[in-house]
């Protein structure tokens, strides 16, 4: 399907699905510590633009303004320190809005999309935890919301979800990225090293915009500003 997508970027692009989870399960709800209004955000200009079949389809994940990146009171260090302390500042939630430098030591390794459907603006991104526990869960550990519209305004606004979690138990083939037709839009699941990813697509994204986003996934790490 990549082959069949033509990417023509002004710059460089960085380099670097509900089938087992579920659609959404709480992924990109809004939480507690979730202040639209008094969070300073973070942005770039990279710009590629990607068609397919002529028309443009999506835009970079780098020009979205990433809401969380500024939450007051990150938490940093060791992996275990960084769960710890994200779940205290939830204050009991299962879904804690997190940045993405607290994402990526949370998660070694985890990938996310350098391309988005054409219009989003902003992307959520929270840990999931087992609020029993405490501690990540396993099935979903991490979600990122992707906003055309204000984060949590309305859910017309939404134009994705990307959830992640273990591999572990997976009947899924890594390398392989599975469509599935839902009556709300598409999900595409794949897996790549530790993590199983799930990306929901809303009607009317088509199924080529979403099996492009999903063939983007890139480590995150390497897209931190």
């Amino acid at each position: 399907m990549l082959k069949r997508v033509l990417i023509v970027a002004a710059f460089s692009l960085v380099v670097a699905a509900c089938g087992e989870m579920g659609v959404l399960d709480g992924a990109g709800d809004l939480s507690d510590e979730f202040i639209y209004g008094g969070l300073s955000t973070t942005t770039t200009t990279t710009t590629p633009i990607v068609v397919a079949n002529g028309e443009v389809i999506l835009a970079s994940s780098e020009k979205a303004t990433w809401v969380n990146d500024s939450l007051p009171d990150q938490a940093s260090g060791a992996i275990q320190t960084v769960i710890a302390q994200t779940w205290r500042r939830g204050d009991g939630e299962r879904f804690v809005q997190a940045s993405r430098a607290e994402i990526v030591i949370a998660l070694p390794g985890i990938s996310f999309p350098v391309a988005v459907p054409e219009g989003v603006q902003w992307v959520t991104s929270q840990l999931v935890f087992d609020v029993a526990s405490g501690t990540l869960d396993a099935d979903v550990s991490a979600a990122f919301g992707l906003w055309a519209d204000q984060p949590y305004s309305s859910d017309e606004g939404r134009r994705g979800v990307l959830r992640v979690g273990s591999a572990a138990g997976t009947t899924l083939v890594e390398g392989e990225i599975r469509p599935e037709s839902r009556t709300e839009g598409f999900v595409m699941s794949w897996v790549a090293g530790d993590y199983r990813y799930e990306l929901f697509c809303p009607t009317p994204i088509t199924e080529a915009a979403c099996t492009a986003v999903a063939e983007s996934a890139a480590p995150l790490a390497a897209q931190l500003p």
